[in-house]
C-alpha cells in the first residue's frame, strides 16, 4: 500500500469518526436486516461492490440496492474502495455479488439478508461473506451498519475487534 493511499484513509476514517459523532439519533435511521432467500430476489438492481482493501480480502460485502424505490446505498468510504454496477435483473447481481466475496481461501458462503427501509418496504439485500470457523474463530468477521439520511442510505464496515486484533498483532498478514 502506498503512503498517499494511507495517508488518505487515515484522513478519511478520522473524518469518519468525526462525522459520525455529530449526527444527530433523529436524523440517523438504521433499517433492519433480516435473512433472506435467493429465490425472493427479483425486479431492477444496482450491485454495491466494497472491499475496503485491509484485512487481506476478508473485509468486503456486497449489496443488491433496489433500484427506483427512493433509496440510494452509498458506501462511507472513498470511491477507490467500492464499485457500483447498474442495471442488473435480481439472480445477476446476486451473482456478482457472490462472485465478488468468493476471493479468499476461507471464504464458506454467502449470507443472504433482506434491508428494510423507515417504511417497512425491502430497498435491498446485504450479501454478507462467512468464513471457516477455525481461520479467524467465528464465521462472521465483520460489523455492518447502515445509516438512513433523506435518500441515502450509508453503508458502514470494519473487522469485529477480534479479528482486527488478529491483523494488528500480525502486522496485517494472517496465516
Amino acid at each position: 500500500m502506498s503512503r498517499h493511499t494511507t495517508l488518505v484513509r487515515i484522513i478519511f476514517y478520522t473524518a469518519l469518526v468525526l462525522w459520525t459523532a455529530t449526527i444527530p439519533v433523529a436524523e440517523a435511521l438504521s433499517p433492519q436486516l433480516e435473512l433472506a432467500e435467493a429465490k425472493e430476489v427479483s425486479g431492477l438492481f444496482s450491485v454495491v461492490l466494497f472491499d475496503s482493501g485491509l484485512g487481506n480480502g476478508i473485509q468486503r460485502i456486497a449489496v443488491l440496492d433496489r433500484e427506483n424505490d427512493g433509496f440510494r446505498f452509498e458506501p462511507y468510504a472513498p470511491e477507490f474502495e467500492y464499485k457500483i454496477i447498474r442495471g442488473l435483473s435480481g439472480q445477476d447481481a446476486l451473482r456478482r455479488a457472490q462472485e465478488f466475496l468468493a476471493v479468499t481461501p476461507e471464504y464458506r458462503k454467502p449470507q443472504l439478508s433482506r434491508i428494510t427501509g423507515p417504511s417497512g418496504a425491502i430497498i435491498g439485500y446485504e450479501v454478507r461473506p462467512l468464513y471457516e470457523r477455525p481461520s479467524f474463530g467465528t464465521d462472521d468477521v465483520l460489523e455492518i451498519s447502515y445509516r438512513v439520511q433523506g435518500e441515502a442510505v450509508f453503508i458502514h464496515m470494519r473487522l469485529i475487534e477480534p479479528v482486527e486484533r488478529i491483523f494488528r498483532s500480525s502486522g496485517g498478514e494472517h496465516e
